[in-house]
């Protein structure tokens, strides 16, 4: 069964019964921060969900370059826009997508002994002519975790393999990662997208998703982990996620809540479906290794960032 998109999967009560369900319960979790929200703000969150490469190069430092790589069961489409409006533009392979408006100065660069997220060496280039799309994007003042997964143990590492990064610490693993900047007047748009910045007070997201086009994935499907790995020419052995973290718990909770996203934009549609109602956005979700959609080596940006250091 071919999907909707989450804005036309949410509208059709047949589709989903519990629909006016998850509504109250995203009303009741709508956190403080969004509703009262400062007028004279300029902050962007872009919102990566999804199978994604982020590429830093050391040589254009003001910029991370987020490639989205194919995955072999051409079951995914990558769209961006506001929340439930993604559909309006999809992102297509050979189209390169940046993100522009009037932004003070970015934050700190990544580093390679980074700590509070994974950061990949680059050992071959990839090739981007070969991606789903390519999106630039400003050095953000601040990169921030969304869902998590949490460290088993001290001595667990998350990640195995020749550029495994060694560097990771205690903290939760991020499954999404939020952009976060700061804007002047000037509205940020997503050139080769219609997207533009809302009107209005308060933080804005962006969101940039990578979205299975079937609801429902069925076992040896979904595999975002081994896209990745193909598209940066890496094996099991240069690169892979432990094998202990097949059974997890994972949660937005994990992390401080990012001001202006709600609980049930850190959540997909499809992830949500087959779970009502027992896990409500906002809430821990278990991922046992039977559970095809929810394992940890079938999402995405949990890998971090590429550090590319000579090349151009």
């Amino acid at each position: 069964m071919i999907s909707q998109t989450r804005r036309k999967f949410l509208g059709s009560a047949a589709a989903l019964a519990a629909a006016p369900f998850i509504a109250q319960v995203s009303n009741a979790l709508m956190r403080k921060d969004a509703v009262a929200a400062d007028p004279s703000s300029g902050e962007l969150n872009v919102i990566f969900h999804g199978v994604f490469v982020f590429m830093y190069n050391e040589n254009d430092p003001s910029v991370i370059t987020v490639y989205g790589p194919p995955v072999d069961d051409h079951s995914h489409v990558y769209r961006a826009g506001n929340w439930e409006q993604e559909d309006e533009n999809v992102l297509s392979p050979g189209q390169q997508c940046d993100l522009i408006g009037s932004f003070r100065d970015g934050g700190a660069p990544p580093t390679e002994d980074e700590t509070t997220f994974p950061v990949i060496e680059c050992a071959y280039p990839p090739d981007g002519s070969q991606a789903a799309c390519t999106i630039r994007v400003p050095l953000p003042h601040k990169i921030v975790g969304l869902r998590a997964l949490p460290k088993i143990d001290a001595h667990s590492d998350f990640f195995s393999g020749g550029y495994a990064p060694l560097h990771v610490n205690s903290l939760p693993l991020a499954y999404a990662y939020v952009y976060k900047y700061d804007a002047t007047q000037t509205r940020p748009r997503l050139a080769c997208t219609s997207w533009m910045a809302p009107h209005r007070p308060g933080p804005v997201n962006l969101h940039i998703l990578g979205e299975r086009t079937t609801a429902i994935a069925l076992p040896g499907q979904h595999q975002g982990f081994k896209a990745i790995q193909k598209f940066l020419g890496y094996d099991p052995s240069d690169l892979d996620l432990s094998l202990k973290y097949a059974d997890c718990e994972i949660g937005p909770d994990l992390f401080p809540r990012v001001k202006g996203v709600l609980p049930e934009e850190e959540y997909f549609i499809p992830e949500l479906f087959p779970n009502q109602p027992q896990y409500l956005p906002g809430s821990p979700m278990k991922c046992p290794s039977s559970h095809s959609l929810l394992q940890p080596a079938n999402c995405s940006s949990i890998h971090g960032i590429v550090y590319s250091k000579n090349q151009k």
